[in-house]
């Protein structure tokens, strides 16, 4: 009879151990840590915003439906190379070594020879230099198409409109300098004929001189690869001197910096932006979501800011290990993933496999600048 007890006791002591060391290693289950470098002050600090949004609604969104943990540790670059590789160090130096963004491609370009010297994984919704994958030896990716592609389509569009002589203006710095390069490699696959290039410095305030040049070399169409606030100031000073021509820009003029300044004068400006599939249901649940919590319309950087999240959460869960080497040989092999703005996946080189391309164009309507489709 009392070894009948004290085998019960045993049993049950045992069963105790059993059953609290299964609530503590589910309490202790590590937190998965993603970092994302942002600006969220500074000249460009509404970009980084929305990214953030779109981000932490992804992150909503994982625990609604997996019950994982799983954060985002934010870091402020102030859109400075050299702040965001100072911010770099830190979140390596907390043990992050999973990226969802390093806003701005001239940042990241910046950032690279210490993303592969540490073997971080960086995976960005909005860097779009072409040379990128090449320069990141496979320790980054991106989910946007590269800005060849952008070039390419915006000229396109141009020559749909049987407009033949164009002017460039971009901002010197790495963005807008890669994007010249794409625009006049691709300018001799087409018809156009370039009438000028003009440089401008980020942050100029005056356009007079710029504007003036332009208005000699009267351009049917000018390609806007600057960014939006010198956007508002250019557009503002060219309808004051009555620059007769059509303007074309890339998703970066969809946000309210340019808007601000420019006001009405933005009217007739076009833009070109990753299109999101018709009929994707992980496209309407999230823009439902997205207006109920944030009472506005998402953008393109707050989709591909959400996007980013699910897609690096998504490659880790597929990874049998939190290994960085499996993740970048699983990213390339053949990996597909469906997110809010459409299928996601990968070329043999690391290259994002572009989807079609939206236009719009900034109209009046209902007395306010509104941006609409273009049909």
């Amino acid at each position: 009879m009392k070894k009948n007890l004290l085998f019960s006791i045993i049993i049950t002591i045992v069963v105790g151990i059993v059953i609290y060391l299964t609530i503590f290693n589910k309490q202790k289950n590590p937190t998965i840590v993603f970092g994302s470098l942002l600006p969220l002050s500074g000249q460009v600090s509404a970009y980084g915003e929305m990214m953030q949004k779109g981000q932490l609604l992804a992150v909503e969104d994982i625990k609604l439906k997996y019950n994982d943990s799983i954060k985002i540790e934010f870091l402020n670059t102030e859109h400075k190379k050299d702040v965001a590789l100072s911010r770099l160090i830190e979140a390596k130096n907390k043990n992050i070594k999973y990226f969802i963004e390093i806003f701005g491609s001239d940042q990241v370009e910046h950032c690279l020879d210490y993303v592969i010297q540490n073997n971080l994984f960086v995976l960005s919704g909005v860097d779009t230099k072409p040379d990128l994958i090449e320069m990141g030896k496979g320790n980054f990716f991106r989910i946007m198409p590269n800005d060849a592609e952008a070039t390419k389509e915006i000229f396109q569009w141009i020559q749909e409109q049987n407009l033949k002589n164009i002017a460039i203006l971009y901002v010197n710095d790495d963005w807008g300098t890669g994007l010249l390069s794409s625009a006049l490699f691709n300018i001799k696959n087409s018809s156009l004929n370039l009438v000028g290039q003009y440089d401008i410095n980020k942050n100029q305030q005056s356009f007079i001189s710029t504007v003036a040049k332009l208005k000699e070399k009267k351009p049917e169409a000018v390609c806007l690869f600057i960014y939006p606030d010198d956007g508002g100031r250019f557009i503002k000073e060219a309808f004051r001197q009555e620059l007769k021509t059509q303007y074309f820009a890339t998703e970066n003029f969809t946000g309210n910096d340019m808007i601000k300044t420019a006001q009405n004068a933005a009217e007739g400006i076009k833009l070109i932006i990753p299109s999101t599939p018709a009929n994707n249901p992980v496209y309407n649940k999230m823009i439902e979501k997205y207006k109920a919590k944030y009472k506005e319309e998402p953008s393109i950087f707050a989709i591909k800011g959400y996007d980013a999240v699910l897609v690096m959460y998504d490659i880790l869960k597929k990874s049998k290990s939190n290994n960085i080497e499996e993740v970048k040989k699983n990213i390339r092999n053949n990996y597909s993933f469906q997110g809010a703005s459409g299928k996601i996946s990968f070329n043999k080189n690391g290259e994002f496999v572009s989807s079609k391309y939206e236009r719009l164009e900034y109209v009046i309507k209902e007395n306010r600048i509104q941006l609409i489709p273009v049909k």
